[in-house]
């Protein structure tokens, strides 16, 4: 019998080898995990900064204008309450970089406002800031496409339909209440014989308060006075149908300050019976914007009523005291000191809004600047209150506005120092007394440096 002896040494380098290939078996397949997890990792992060794929070098102009819209991103460096550059770099360049791919991408303007109609239902804890820039970004972009977005708008427009930011909470970081609103900003800004159309169009047909507004200040822009009575009846309209329908829930304030801008005398005779609890102070405010005081008798009578010294008739008479040039202002104040209807409480207010340093407006307060009344000049804002009512009929909210300087012209500091002379001699108030001596002094100076 034939033994095939192998040599031992055969043995013990097969076993060897079995192992280092094994090992080396192994280890190659790791390698090659990693190297493709990395690979990977990489294509992801440069998705992510959208630096794959072809990608157009913006002009000069392109990036300046996508500069200028950065900075009015929420939480962007320049805007109020951004982070520290260090905190927010990533988040701007990842905007920026995405706001200047979105421009190649050549989207219709239904598909934008499909995706501006999307945020219905939305609440204050379920949008991203993100979702706002691209929000911000859709408007843009339907403001790039011109002309050939009008088709669109204005068949969402006709359609009725709105997204109400307003009440999902968001109103403040979307910076318009409602789409519709934010559509006819967009309108607004492209200008035209088209976009006037679509904006007189929509002030014959809407109910809403605000839209009027808007709309109707829009319109002015274009063509100055053209659709004033237009602008008028609509207001009218709205509030008649609210009065009517006892809609208890939206602020008729825009329509007041229709009928500031262009009621007349007749206006007067229109408001002097509208309910003092529900719009009392839009009421007062408006009658007293009326051209040439004709709203101020309204303002004496509504100063008389019973219960006298109820919070309508003490407006009125602030309100009187910031219009303290007319004569019929003059002679319902003296008439209201003689018979003691001024609270010690009211005399520093209506000493203020006499010397023309304070006085209430429907706006609120516009970046620290003001147009004084009845004027073309502009003063700077030392503080201003909100002054909220939630009354019925959708509530009030005035503006309380103290300015740096007096906004009284000339003619009027003389002929309010005339009517503070005889308050002096008509007040029994020692707080009164002293409120109009301040005033008195005061008109002096202004009267003095106005001879200069």
């Amino acid at each position: 019998m034939h033994i095939d002896h192998q040599p031992s040494v055969g043995i013990g380098h097969s076993k060897r080898h079995s192992l280092l290939a094994r090992f080396f078996n192994v280890s190659l397949w790791d390698l090659i995990g990693c190297a493709l997890a990395c690979i990977l990792a990489g294509y992801l992060l440069a998705l992510h900064l959208g630096l794959s794929g072809t990608f157009e070098k913006p002009d000069k102009t392109e990036l300046i204008e996508d500069r200028k819209g950065l900075q009015a991103l929420p939480g962007s460096a320049s805007g109020p309450g951004s982070q520290p550059a260090s905190e927010g770099l990533d988040q701007q360049a990842y905007q920026q970089i995405t706001r200047l791919q979105n421009q190649k991408i050549g989207e219709s303007p239904e598909q934008l406002l499909n995706r501006l109609a999307s945020y219905q239902g939305l609440s204050l804890w379920g949008i991203s800031d993100l979702e706002v820039s691209r929000f911000q970004d859709d408007l843009d972009r339907l403001r790039a496409l011109g002309v050939s977005a009008l088709p669109a708008i204005s068949a969402y427009l006709m359609d009725s339909s709105d997204v109400d930011f307003n009440s999902m909470g968001l109103a403040s970081r979307f910076g318009y209440p409602t789409l519709r609103l934010a559509l006819f900003s967009v309108l607004h800004d492209l200008g035209g014989n088209q976009v006037e159309n679509i904006l007189y169009r929509e002030l014959k047909v809407t109910q809403k308060p605000h839209e009027i507004e808007v709309i109707g200040r829009f319109l002015e822009d274009y063509s100055p006075g053209l659709y004033a009575s237009e602008i008028l009846r609509s207001a009218r309209e709205s509030f008649d149908y609210t009065k009517k329908n006892g809609n208890s829930d939206v602020d008729l304030g825009p329509l007041f300050q229709v009928f500031s801008q262009y009621g007349d005398a007749r206006m007067a005779d229109d408001l002097e019976d509208i309910s003092q609890l529900r719009w009392g102070k839009y009421g007062a405010l408006t009658l007293s914007n009326l051209p040439d005081g004709t709203g101020l008798p309204v303002l004496g009578r509504w100063v008389y009523q019973e219960p006298k010294g109820n919070v309508s008739s003490e407006f009125s008479l602030l309100v009187l005291a910031q219009s303290s040039e007319y004569p019929v202002a003059q002679e319902i104040l003296v008439d209201s000191v003689s018979d003691g209807l001024i609270p010690d409480s009211k005399w520093a207010q209506i000493s203020q809004l006499i010397e023309g340093k304070y006085h209430f407006q429907f706006e609120p307060p516009d970046e620290g600047l003001i147009s004084a009344i009845r004027s073309n000049t502009s003063y700077y804002i030392t503080s201003s209150t909100k002054y909220t009512a939630k009354t019925p009929g959708g509530g009030q909210i005035v503006y309380g506005i103290r300015t740096g300087s007096s906004t009284l012209s000339s003619e009027q500091i003389r002929l309010r120092l005339d009517l503070v002379d005889v308050l002096r001699t008509k007040v029994e108030s020692d707080i009164g007394r002293e409120e109009l001596n301040r005033a008195y002094q005061t008109l002096i100076q202004l009267e003095r440096k106005g001879d200069r």
